[in-house]
C-alpha cells in the first residue's frame, strides 16, 4: 500500500470568524479595563503619596513656625530684661547723683 497524501481542507465559517472577532474584542476590552484599573490605582496611590508628602511638609513648617515664635518670644523677653536692667541702673545713678548733690549742697549752706 502506498502512502496517499490526504488533503485536509480547513473550512472557516462566518460564525467562526464572528466568534473570533468577538473573542478578540472581549480580550481587548478586558485589557483596556485592566489598564484603566491600573491607571486609577496609580493615580490614587500617587495622590495619596503627594498628600502624605504635603502633610509632612506642613507638619515640618508648623514645627519650624513654633520654633521661630519661641525664639522671638525669648528675644523679646531678653530685650525687656535688658531694658529693665538699664532702667534700674539709670534710676540708681540718678538716685546716687541726687544724694551727692544733696550732700554737696548741705556742705555749702
Amino acid at each position: 500500500m502506498g502512502e496517499q497524501a490526504e488533503a485536509v481542507v480547513v473550512v472557516i465559517t462566518p460564525a467562526m470568524l464572528k466568534e473570533e472577532e468577538q473573542l478578540e474584542a472581549a480580550g481587548l476590552e478586558q485589557e483596556r479595563e485592566m489598564l484603566e484599573k491600573a491607571r486609577t490605582s496609580w493615580d490614587r496611590e500617587s495622590s495619596e503619596m503627594r498628600y502624605k508628602r504635603l502633610q509632612h511638609l506642613l507638619e515640618k513648617s508648623n514645627i519650624y513656625s513654633k520654633f521661630l515664635l519661641t525664639k522671638m518670644e525669648q528675644q523679646q523677653l531678653e530685650e525687656q530684661r535688658r531694658k529693665e536692667k538699664l532702667e534700674k541702673k539709670r534710676e540708681m545713678m540718678l538716685k546716687s547723683a541726687k544724694v551727692r548733690l544733696s550732700s554737696f549742697m548741705q556742705l555749702y549752706k
